[in-house]
């Protein structure tokens, strides 16, 4: 029994089976081996049925055989040590000193009792009013705007992860060379769609993504227009897409070519927008229903907004869907006229959403600043609450605050570079609204706002404008104080749409450099940017670099135009194949040219004469050029009719024939005989083409009835 054991144990620490990196059980103490019996061990395993201690159980769990031979492949985890490299760090943040570290306890006590050493110092410190008074006397020149200089974030207090803010890591996803003015984010938050403003879709998936941060799927879905808004359905498996035209789409979520579903086309000469099934001008936004995955509601420049229904039968013939509630946005005079065609003094809504948390309310911020609201019900024609000051200039994003099953905060942003929170139970323009936060920078259009899952906290961005000092920011907000919780510095890269998704704990900004920054922390974010950062891309095969080097493609070699294309490889035609194969990738194709006259020879054996025959006559004439690029060998002949004389012509073809044939036997004269010119002259004019008498006294038999005359049956 003895023999036995130490045979296990010998396998157990041995490298053979449990691989170099298991450990070696710890050897007992002297203290233990003094105190136990030699035999302590077969006491304790003497009989194999008795069930195992827990040590010997402990001991079990590493002996773990190997199902596959060869050498195992590590599974690689990115640790915490990832995610230094994106932490982000404060413009004014100074370098680490380098020399004698000590560990976390002592910096921890240290940095305490600097803060308490420093704020007693700052309070000692503090200026009377009269010296405030003195020292804003001595200043001299204009008042530098206090951007802020943004201090490194401080770790979370355990147990208190989810009451930060997530922004203390910072990762950039890059997707466009023009500003990214759409982004939106599946239910499940693993999947995420990016437009663009010159009309590009790009689709990722965080579970798939490495370091690389390479989309899988790239979608024009209309050439040269912009991507408005990207909304993806309750269920996630379809996404609706909003560009600058006047049709919306549904896609799925895999981006296939063709879109599942497209909005019908309204007519534009109907004036009253209720007769219509469809938009009629471009569209500006739309938004998936929060609870319904077969509705969805779309905004225009013919200022309605639509609801659509998936289910609803298709009109029309390409068989497209129409909507079922058409919403207006009424201006000063309560008339719907809208804003496109250059209509004067129209307005329309440049964007809407729904409520979140129950969806029983639709609000439209329009072009002349004004927010229009509308509750939900079963017809929809006019607003219920109007603010028609709420903004001096357009407004540019709209949304609400949850309040667990409420939604009762509304927060517009406008270009008049404010963020307003508005009360819906007292929404009006009398009262006003409930804070107004100012010196926000807007210069886009499609600058956004987001809230956060719990509603504390709601995030805007700043744009860089020309001639202005400081820099772009990304701001998020407190709603319980009404005070600035961050400022985030994003340089010289203003920031336009927001999203910070429920399941993710991140904060996706939108940049006009046309890139994705998302903020996240690891303490409290989950999935997103967590699959990707710290996992290495997946080094290409040899098979792959070889074919991406461009020594050649591969050849089917049981097709025959397979074995063609590789035999002409070898005659120098493999520019030829490269050419033709770019050229039917390109989006637009142009007609093929034929091949020039006299540059190439035929498939035959024998030559084109015509080729031929013009190269000898331009050498006869001394023609400094001999290459034409018309294809039409009888034209271009006859473009050297005027430049060649009589005798001269002859020498193309009758020198072949001078000695063979002196005289020519072939008549090519056009001599007429004397009957020939008597049935000329008796053919013209009209006449009767049965009997050949101009007065004719036959019936036309094939035209029946434009006569006088009864048709002969006897």
């Amino acid at each position: 029994m003895d023999s036995d054991e130490e045979e296990m144990r010998a396998m157990r620490s041995s490298n053979r089976y449990t691989g170099s990196s298991r450990k070696p059980p710890p050897a007992p103490s002297q203290k233990e081996d003094l105190s136990l019996p030699q035999n302590s061990e077969a006491t304790h395993r003497g009989d194999s049925d008795e069930e195992m201690a827990p040590e010997e159980m402990s001991e079990l769990k590493g002996f773990n055989m190997p199902l596959s031979f060869g050498k195992q492949k590590p599974v690689r985890t990115a640790g915490p040590n990832a995610h230094n490299a994106t932490q982000r760090k404060g413009r004014g943040e100074k370098p680490v000193p380098k020399g004698v570290q000590f560990g976390p306890r002592i910096t921890d006590t240290a940095a305490k009792v600097g803060a308490q050493a420093r704020q007693i110092k700052a309070v000692e410190a503090q200026p009377g009013p009269e010296e405030d008074a003195s020292e804003e006397e001595d200043r001299v020149g204009p008042v530098m705007p206090q951007t802020g200089r943004e201090e490194p974030d401080e770790l979370p207090e355990p147990g208190k992860e989810l009451q930060v803010i997530p922004v203390t890591h910072e990762v950039d996803i890059p997707c466009f060379d023009k500003p990214t003015t759409a982004i939106g984010l599946d239910p499940k938050g693993s999947r995420m769609i990016a437009g663009g403003l010159d009309g590009t879709l790009k689709f990722f998936d965080f579970h798939g993504m490495s370091e690389a941060k390479d989309a899988f799927r790239s979608l024009e879905p209309v050439v040269g227009k912009m991507v408005h808004s990207v909304s993806f359905s309750t269920t996630g498996g379809q996404v609706l897409i909003v560009c600058s035209d006047a049709s919306a789409r549904i896609y799925d979520r895999d981006g296939s070519s063709t879109p599942i579903q497209q909005t019908v086309l309204g007519d534009m000469y109907v004036r009253q927008m209720e007769h219509t099934k469809g938009h009629t001008q471009t569209l500006t936004a739309g938004m998936w229903h929060p609870f319904r995955s077969e509705h969805f509601l779309t905004s225009s420049l013919d200022g309605t907004m639509r609801i659509w229904d998936m289910t609803a039968d298709p009109v029309g013939m390409d068989q497209q869907l129409p909507c079922i509630h058409v919403l207006k946005t009424v201006d000063k005079r309560n008339v719907c006229v809208g804003g496109g065609s250059g209509k004067q003094g129209g307005l329309f809504p440049t964007c809407c959403t729904y409520s979140p948390t129950d969806a029983k309310k639709i609000v439209a911020g329009c072009s002349d600043g004004s927010v229009q609201l509308f509750f939900d019900k079963a017809r929809f024609m006019r607003p219920d609450r109007i603010l028609r000051s709420a903004h001096s200039e357009g407004v540019t994003a709209v949304g609400f605050v949850p309040e667990g099953v409420e939604c009762n905060l509304l927060i517009t942003r406008s270009m008049d570079n404010t963020m307003k929170i508005w009360d819906c139970r007292m929404m009006s323009d009398a009262k006003g609204p409930v804070k107004v936060f100012d010196d926000l920078r807007t210069a886009h259009e499609k600058t956004g706002l987001c809230t956060s899952p719990d509603g504390r906290y709601v995030a805007t961005g700043t744009s860089l404008s020309k001639n202005a000092l400081g820099a772009a920011t990304l701001r998020v907000y407190d709603v319980k104080t009404m005070t600035l919780a961050k400022s985030l510095d994003f340089g010289k890269k203003s920031v336009l749409q927001l999203a910070w998704p429920k399941d993710l704990n991140q904060i996706l900004a939108t940049t006009t450099a046309g890139d994705v920054v998302v903020l996240y922390s690891p303490f409290s974010s989950r999935k997103g940017a967590l699959h990707f950062v710290g996992k290495k891309a997946k080094s290409k095969s040899a098979f792959s670099q070889l074919e991406e080097a461009g020594t050649g493609p591969i050849f089917n070699m049981t097709d025959p135009d397979e074995i063609k294309k590789f035999y002409s490889t070898g005659h120098g035609d493999m520019y030829r194949i490269r050419r033709s194969e770019a050229r039917a990738a390109q989006k637009t194709l142009t007609p093929m040219r034929p091949e020039e006259s006299g540059t190439k020879m035929p498939d035959q054996k024998f030559g084109d004469f015509a080729a031929l025959a013009l190269k000898a006559g331009a050498k006869t004439l001394h023609l400094n050029s001999t290459r034409v690029t018309d294809t039409d060998s009888q034209k271009a002949l006859l473009e050297y009719q005027d430049k060649i004389s009589a005798a001269q012509s002859n020498m193309l073809v009758d020198n072949a024939y001078s000695k063979t044939q002196p005289e020519k036997i072939l008549d090519f004269s056009e001599d007429v005989s004397e009957g020939d010119k008597r049935m000329a002259l008796a053919m013209r004019g009209e006449f009767c083409r049965k009997c050949g008498m101009k007065q004719c006294r036959c019936v036309d038999y094939s035209v029946y009835g434009q006569s006088g005359k009864k048709q002969r049956t006897a």
